[in-house]
């Protein structure tokens, strides 16, 4: 037998109830379903923009990904505003990705409008507006759909920024004192670094369980301590997730407090900092979508690599390069600088390598970087990392010119620790503006272009007229879409009546007629488009320049789901 002894009693405990928290997280990496990262609508019955002759019973709403929900989740409105919907809205057996609300007998006709707010499986609510008529043509309704109050928003945000800065704090504190300065264990400056990003991990993931209700339903703090709201997310597999993270914290406790002086707790330590970077991988944008296992084993890498950076920066900043409190060990900056600069050079590789991946994953075309939110704070978080990556290399030079010159002095440690400060303001920067990107919708879901192309309509005898399509967005659902004619001189063209069908065949859809309301002499145009789903689409238009002569045009479109 090895003369090592036993882990202790804790440590045993702990590494049991880690292994029931990698089965947990392993069901839950498994169970993710392959949707885009955050839920899209894409088909309603009855279907948005449409005319029904007869009352529906129910209101039906399907989208790209499960969602979750509370009793105020979808609301159906009459044309005065009044509720007509009979009850909660449910998954139907189970289903939930479904989601269905009954109405109440005996609607009149008229056009009713659909609100809903459902919140995506990575924790985001998506919401929006739809029409449809009863009896009458209803047209586009595009009510507006109450957001959550500045409040919420703003106390959901920085909570998820906190939280972040507290698991970058605690791994890459620990990460630091363990690998840079083994003697760092020992130094109680060191372990109040430590605790502190603990707590602030704790707080940040209890205020993120208890807000995300409120956030979600679209609610005002004053709906904090809802039962109903809290019930709602620890359904969801978001609030799972930050229950795990929670017993993952409490597991850490004992070791922690072991780690100075017993180094039989850092591998248990080491899968404890792994399991919590996948809570946070799981519940965002890499736990859903193409990929996932692979996409959530590269961001928790990428979290740990900027985790090692940022943690290990602010141990840097706050604890070895100031004069240490009386008691603690003094570091050996000839030996510990080198040492980080080596293990910051290895986290930075990881995160270029695991960043590029998830551009590619969450950006999709090159156009979408400039073209979304989400693509421009990716830019901008680039640009900030290029700016670290510039003063950690003056600061890298000024370790290996001061390490050759001999022994750590005052003067050492004051002019690596202005290039540190720099390294960590912007460090900072970073973080917050990964904390919005967290927020934001992927550039690859929600990029979007309008379609514009030039046909040649024919009639049966061969003639020709020049037709311009036009549609506002190339995403399923509801659009706008234009019809303007020219003759051979470029003149607009005055048609009596103009309509359009769509149809995919490979999927079985359609066709699905739409009427071009004449706008003005050669331009007809309607704002109730509803392209039902995405795949390639067959687009006929159909213009009557008069009575007895028809002009037909037909191309194809690519629409985004």
């Amino acid at each position: 037998m090895s003369g090592r002894p036993a882990p202790a009693a804790p440590v045993r405990r702990a590494v049991a109830l880690l292994a029931a928290v990698v089965a947990a997280l392993a069901w839950l990496v498994v169970g993710a379903p392959a949707a885009s990262a955050h839920a899209n609508l894409t088909l309603t019955e009855p279907v948005q923009g449409s005319r029904v002759e007869t009352a529906p019973t129910a209101v039906t709403l399907r989208f790209s990904e499960g969602v979750g929900l509370s009793d105020r989740s979808v609301q159906v409105l009459d044309v005065n505003g009044r509720r007509v919907d009979a009850g909660p809205p449910t998954h139907p057996d189970g289903a939930g990705d479904v989601v269905t609300v009954p109405l109440r007998p005996g609607l009149s006709l008229g056009t009713y409008t659909v609100v809903y707010r459902v919140v995506s499986a990575d924790s985001h609510p998506i919401a929006g507006t739809f029409s449809f008529g009863l009896g009458v043509q209803p047209g586009a309704v595009r009510a507006d759909v109450s957001a959550a109050s500045p409040d919420t928003v703003a106390v959901h945000g920085a909570a998820r920024a906190l939280s972040l800065a507290g698991a970058a704090g605690l791994v890459g504190g620990v990460v630091f004192c363990v690998a840079v300065w083994p003697a760092g264990t020992g130094s109680r400056r060191a372990r109040s670094l430590v605790t502190a990003s603990w707590w602030a991990s704790l707080g940040t993931t209890v205020a993120l369980f208890v807000v995300q209700g409120p956030y979600g339903a679209g609610l005002s703090l004053a709906s904090l301590l809802d039962p109903d709201l809290a019930g709602t997310t620890l359904s969801t597999r978001y609030g799972q997730l930050l229950l795990m993270r929670l017993v993952l914290l409490a597991l850490a406790v004992p070791l922690l407090r072991r780690l100075d002086g017993d180094r039989t707790v850092v591998t248990p330590l080491a899968g404890l900092g792994a399991l919590l970077l996948l809570t946070f991988s799981l519940a965002e944008h890499a736990g859903q979508g193409r990929l996932v296992p692979l996409a959530v084993t590269a961001d928790a890498f990428h979290a740990g690599a900027a985790s090692v950076w940022l943690g290990g920066l602010a141990t840097l900043l706050l604890v070895v390069l100031v004069r240490p409190a009386p008691g603690d060990p003094r570091p050996d900056l000839a030996a510990v600088l080198p040492r980080w600069s080596r293990t910051a050079a290895g986290a930075v590789a990881v995160i270029v390598a695991t960043g590029l991946f998830q551009a590619w994953r969450e950006v999709g075309e090159r156009a979408a970087l400039t073209g979304t939110t989400y693509g421009r704070l990716l830019l901008g978080k680039v640009a900030l990392v290029v700016v670290m990556l510039v003063v950690a290399a003056t600061a890298r030079s000024l370790v290996a010119r001061l390490a050759a010159r001999g022994p750590d002095t005052a003067q050492t440690a004051l002019r690596v620790r202005s290039r540190v400060t720099t390294e960590a303001v912007i460090g900072v920067l970073v973080l917050a503006v990964t904390a919005t990107l967290v927020g934001t919708v992927p550039a690859r879901d929600s990029f979007d272009t309008p379609f514009s192309r030039t046909l040649k309509a024919v009639d049966v005898e061969g003639e020709e007229i020049t037709v311009l399509l036009d549609l506002d967005s190339t995403r399923a659902g509801l659009t706008a879409m234009h019809v303007y004619t020219f003759t051979d001189f470029g003149d607009p063209l005055p048609f009596e009546s103009a309509t359009a069908s769509l149809t995919q065949k490979t999927a079985g859809l359609g066709p699905v007629r739409v009427d071009l309301p004449v706008l003005t002499p050669g331009h007809g145009t309607t704002d109730a488009v509803v392209i039902p789903a995405a795949g390639a689409w067959t687009v006929s238009v159909r213009v009557l320049t008069d009575a007895t002569t028809a002009y037909i045009a037909t191309t194809t479109i690519d629409v985004r789901g």
